[in-house]
């Protein structure tokens, strides 16, 4: 008898951690959910070598004029994020080619030294950061570990949810429609984690 209710006190405090994570409990202070539409806020992001990211300087290009930026909230320790990692290399190309901005955001919890050492490992290329707290995932309403964004040049929230599939690939369909000055027309989708 013992056992099983140890199991279960166990069991309950795991999956009352999944549960804190998914809806942003454990992150008092931090508003959440940006809604599609709304400016995109302020994310709380270090680069790899410990630099504050600041949104704002970094959705503009070498120019100074303020282009898209997709921003995939992801882990490696997820199994849904090392599933998505090709995507999100494919994802990235596809935003500098049409003169756009990436950023893989890492909430799940690894250490900046872990995620430097991963990226470096598994030759990633696009812009990483590290969201402490996962305030940065909380204040853009992701409810899962891997979600995406993109963020328009006017520094508004277009698109959230999924990366796609079967086909699908609804960032870049999103990053499109910004980019033609036209409103986006599968703005959510549901992100898997």
């Amino acid at each position: 008898m013992r056992s099983r209710v140890l199991t279960l006190v166990a069991l309950i405090a795991v999956l009352g951690g999944i549960v804190s994570w998914r809806l942003g409990i454990f992150q008092p202070g931090v508003s959440a959910d940006t809604k599609l539409g709304a400016a995109a806020p302020a994310l709380p992001l270090k680069t790899l070598d410990g630099k504050d990211l600041k949104l704002d300087e970094y959705r503009r290009n070498k120019d100074g004029k303020p282009v898209p930026v997709i921003i995939a909230v992801w882990s490696y320790e997820c199994p849904s994020g090392r599933s998505a990692m090709g995507r999100y290399a494919e994802l990235a190309k596809a935003a500098e080619a049409k003169g756009a901005k990436f950023i893989g955001v890492c909430a799940y919890g690894e250490s900046p030294d872990e995620l430097a050492a991963y990226a470096r490992k598994n030759g990633i290329a696009y812009t990483m950061a590290y969201d402490e707290g996962a305030k940065a995932a909380k204040a853009l309403g992701a409810q899962v570990v891997t979600a995406t964004f993109v963020i328009d040049a006017d520094g508004k929230l277009v698109y959230k949810g999924g990366i796609g599939g079967g086909g699908e690939k609804w960032p870049e369909a999103a990053l499109d429609e910004v980019l033609a000055g036209k409103p986006v027309s599968k703005a959510e989708t549901k992100a898997r984690g």
